[in-house]
């Protein structure tokens, strides 16, 4: 998953000030130069890194049926209208708002695309957002897949883009371009499915898979269980960033290169 400080400051409860310092004195105008420094406690960082809520299940079906009985034939039409027939959910304007939650739950093709195995819920990571709860017990070795978002070429790619939907997508070991599911009207349900911030709160591995994300459930995961990701263990890795991405396509079940 790429990610940026976009990403991280939206749910770390840090206190931005501006700070001034004066540039290098090897510099001879001595501009002055604008910074942004942060405050925070021990709790604040405890409660981003290791904190542990109980994931509250968010009933979906029981929303849409409650809305369905107050809309018009318009409203009705609205919603069923669409060029793309994959997305046809893409132009409801139905919101719902969640305890907790800054910004409500849109009723999107994301939203609809759940299967029966999973259900929307709202994180056990304190700030993250909605998450994923299995409906069904899941065993280990279950793929889930392929993770669907928009081709986005690496020069698009800013110093402010929010990477938190994006995960990279490289061709013969080099990083070829990202697939972004920020848009609910052009990703699934898999884009709920949050990051896990340690090895032990994590149950499923991403890898690369013919030049598609899949996840790969490497524990048990129990009914009401959040589902939690991070990459796969084989791809090696610096401070929890792999080095290099290969698509498992190309490697043997001992995890050697069959080029």
């Amino acid at each position: 998953m790429a990610r940026n400080s976009v990403a991280f400051t939206s749910h770390f409860p840090a206190k931005s000030q501006p700070a001034s310092h004066f540039s290098s004195a090897h510099n001879t105008g001595a501009t002055h130069n604008q910074t942004r420094r942060f405050t925070f406690t021990y709790d604040d960082l405890y409660n981003c890194l290791y904190r542990h809520n109980e994931p509250q299940l968010i009933d979906i079906e029981a929303f849409k049926g409650q809305r369905k009985t107050n809309q018009t034939d318009g409203d009705r039409l609205k919603e069923t209208t669409s060029d793309c027939a994959k997305h046809k959910a893409s132009h409801s304007s139905r919101k719902l708002h969640v305890p907790g939650q800054n910004e409500p739950v849109k009723l999107s093709y994301a939203i609809a695309s759940f299967p029966e195995e999973v259900q929307l819920c709202v994180s056990s990571i304190p700030g993250a957002g909605c998450g994923v709860c299995a409906k069904q017990h899941i065993p280990v070795g279950t793929w889930i897949g392929p993770y669907e978002g928009k081709l986005v070429k690496c020069d698009e790619i800013k110093p402010t883009t929010d990477t938190s939907y994006m995960w990279e997508i490289y061709q013969e070991g080099k990083l070829s371009h990202y697939l972004d599911a920020s848009d609910e009207n052009t990703s699934s349900w898999m884009r709920f499915i949050r990051c896990a911030r340690y090895r032990e709160e994590q149950n499923l591995f991403s890898f690369q898979y013919c030049g598609n994300i899949y996840y790969r459930a490497f524990r048990e995961i129990s009914v009401g269980a959040e589902l939690l990701v991070w990459y796969d263990e084989k791809y090696p890795q610096d401070m929890g960033i792999p080095l290099e991405v290969q698509d498992m396509a190309l490697v043997d079940p001992n995890g050697m290169s069959k080029r």
